[in-house]
Formats: C-alpha cells, sequence, structure tokens
C-alpha cells in the first residue's frame, strides 16, 4: 500500500500571466486536482511599484479563494519570491547587485525598505485563516538570480524577527536549495532561525558546456546523506518540508517548448515523488502547476493527466 501525505504546490501568479495563462482559470484548476497546499508569493516590485502605495488586490484574490475552498497557504514575503528572475525589487529603493554579492544589514536603508515591505505584507494578512506558514524569503541563503546573488543570516534574521514580532501564532519556513545540502550547510542555519526547513529537489537540471545541454544532473549528495540531514532537521525540534519538488522540466530558458523535454517527462512524476518520500518530510509541495496547465491549455494533456492521476494516489485529505 502506498504511502499517503499532505502534498500541494506553488502557484505563482507572476509565471502564470508570463505564459499568458487566465489566473481566475488556473484556480479553478488547482482546486480540481485537490491539492491541500498552494504557496503563494508575493512580488515586492509588483505590489509596491511605487514606494508606500500597496497593491495586494490579486494576492488577496487567490488567499480568499483559497480560503473559500479551504486550500491551506504558504504566503512568501520579503524581496524574493518562486520564479525567475529569484528577485522582485522595485526600481524605486535604487538597489543594484553586483556579481557575486551578498545583501547585508549594513545597508540600513535598504533593510528598512525591505522590513517595511514585509511588516505591510503580514499586517495585511495575519487575520486570513487560510495562511497557515510565512515563508520569510526564498532560497535566501543560497546565491540566485542573474548576479548570484544570496541574503546574509543576519538580515533574514532581521526579517524573521519582524514576523514574529507581528505573528507570535504561525510557524516560519525558510527553505534551502537541496541540491547542495553538505557542501554549503544553510540547512543549520535555515534550521537556527526557522520553525519548518524546507528543501528544494531537483532531480534532471541541465549541465551545459559551451552553452550547450551535455547532461542532467541532479542532488550533489547521495540519498543517504540527504538522509541524514533530514534527521538532524528533525532531531533539531524542527519540521521538515519539501519546499519544491521538480515536476516539470528544466531546460530552455522559461519554459521549454520541446514536446518530450529530457529533463522531466511525465513518467517522472510519480518517481520524484517516491524519492523525496525517503526524506519523510510533513509535506511537499510540487513546482511545475503553471507548466502542466500551459501544456493543457496549448492542447497536451499528458503532464496534467499524469499530475492528477499521481496526487490522487499519494495525497490524503486533510
Amino acid at each position: 500500500m502506498e504511502k499517503k501525505l499532505k502534498i500541494g504546490a506553488t502557484f505563482s501568479n507572476h509565471h502564470l500571466k508570463y505564459l499568458n495563462l487566465d489566473v481566475d482559470k488556473a484556480l479553478l484548476e488547482f482546486k480540481e486536482l485537490n491539492l491541500k497546499w498552494m504557496r503563494v508569493g508575493c512580488y515586492w516590485n509588483e505590489i509596491e511599484d511605487k514606494k508606500g502605495i500597496y497593491e495586494f488586490s490579486e494576492v488577496e484574490k487567490i488567499i480568499e479563494f483559497c480560503e473559500r475552498n479551504k486550500i491551506n497557504v504558504v504566503l512568501t514575503v520579503g524581496m524574493k519570491a518562486p520564479r525567475w528572475p529569484e528577485y522582485y525589487i522595485p526600481e524605486w529603493t535604487n538597489r543594484r547587485f553586483r556579481l557575486l554579492g551578498v545583501v547585508r544589514t549594513s545597508d540600513r536603508v535598504f533593510l528598512k525598505k525591505t522590513l517595511n515591505f514585509i511588516e505591510e505584507t503580514i499586517n495585511k494578512f495575519k487575520e486570513n485563516k487560510s495562511i497557515k506558514v510565512w515563508q520569510v524569503e526564498n532560497e535566501p541563503l543560497d546565491p540566485s538570480g542573474d548576479k548570484k546573488i544570496s541574503i546574509s543570516e543576519k538580515f533574514l534574521a532581521k526579517e524573521i524577527e519582524v514576523v514574529r514580532k507581528i505573528d507570535k501564532t504561525r510557524k516560519v519556513l525558510v527553505n534551502v536549495w537541496g541540491n547542495k545540502l553538505y557542501s554549503r550547510k544553510n540547512y543549520l542555519v535555515a534550521a537556527k532561525l526557522g520553525d519548518i526547513v524546507g528543501l528544494d529537489i531537483y532531480l534532471k537540471t541541465p549541465h551545459y558546456k559551451i552553452g550547450i545541454i551535455k547532461r542532467f544532473i541532479g542532488p550533489y549528495d547521495s540519498i543517504d546523506r540527504i538522509k541524514k540531514v533530514s534527521d538532524s532537521i528533525r532531531k533539531l525540534g524542527k519540521e521538515l518540508w519539501v519546499t519544491e519538488l521538480q515536476t516539470e522540466p528544466w531546460e530552455d530558458g522559461l519554459v521549454t517548448q520541446k514536446e518530450f523535454p529530457q529533463s522531466f517527462m511525465p513518467t517522472d512524476f510519480e518517481k520524484n515523488l517516491k524519492y523525496s518520500l525517503e526524506f519523510e518530510p510533513s509535506v511537499i509541495l510540487l513546482w511545475g502547476f503553471e507548466y502542466w496547465f500551459w501544456r493543457k491549455e496549448n492542447g497536451n494533456s499528458l503532464y496534467w493527466e499524469k499530475a492528477k492521476n499521481v496526487i490522487a494516489k499519494y495525497s490524503n485529505s486533510i
């Protein structure tokens, strides 16, 4: 008998719009999949396009939908959010990154701007019952985006401090890039600062040579090592989630046009899910809902139907 678990997916209104998909229809389709968790991003440059003027209506619509349909929400807050380009910083902040830089508390002006946005966001949504967890930043400790920038531990701690000051009831999640756990050891900082540690696991990412994909690689650590990391996180009294499990292709830019992309095929759904079950996470959030929906809307339902079947097989109702 297959093991059942709590399962959900990331829902990026930003990415849906990039793919020219209808966000309202996507919400209805999300419900049809019977997913019980939704991770929603607050995109700072869209919400506070002009300094001090906040437009939360789109996020509010998504959260209200979840509340009506009994879907639990993980809300991400901060300068980073799910999907490329990773950082969503408004132009008015005048913040410019250098290659391989680190966002530090020494940049007091930018720190204040970031904390103000987080404070506004938490105050706006703290009464919504569907929100169960605050995710502070997205992979904050790992270098990402076109400049390969990371957020320092001290900066992240300041952000989490603001969240906990406003809301003392909900748990805080900090996620890390799960494909390089032992070399970076960011999970230890995540466990120190958060209540939940999320691992982002991708089984097939492209390895390029002279601009050409030579092969696909997965986590640098063995499955036994990742199990040890997972156990150590629980021994620290923290909950373990898989916050991003690859269930879409990762090649040819933001969305591949290939009919049969090597990095993720419909047959990989169950294989990847079984892999992540080895770490005994409390919740698994799938990464790729927007892609399945995009393929379906463009006449190919293979990914959608496979997702639907696997979710029905493994997911329990909560």
